[in-house]
């Protein structure tokens, strides 16, 4: 079960990022300080986001396939589309780049 918590932070994550593309506003200034490097997820679509937040939480593709209702095999494509996107090549690189982003539960 996805937390009230983890959607809204996700939310205000998306949000930003959106208002940030306008030119508006500096997406840094909307920031918390332990979320900036997530901006980095700007592309990811909203389950690609969920799917890695998961990962960085160390846990494991059939929890997260539990967790969200869908089969194993849509996790592991939607990971290895975002990390694609990421630049990264597998989970093993995503976690050694991102992996000291803090999660706020």
């Amino acid at each position: 079960m996805i937390s009230l918590l983890e959607i809204l932070t996700c939310l205000v994550v998306l949000i930003t990022i959106r208002l940030s593309r306008i030119g508006n506003i500096k997406k840094e200034s909307l920031a918390p300080q332990n979320t900036k490097e997530l901006f980095a997820f700007a592309d990811l679509k909203e389950r690609e986001i969920f799917f890695l937040i998961d990962v960085l939480k160390d846990k494991k593709y059939e929890e997260i396939a539990y967790k969200y209702n869908v089969s194993l095999s849509t996790v592991k494509q939607e990971l290895i589309s975002a990390y694609k996107k990421l630049g990264v090549c597998n989970q093993k690189e995503f976690i050694k780049k991102y992996g000291n982003i803090e999660i706020i539960e």
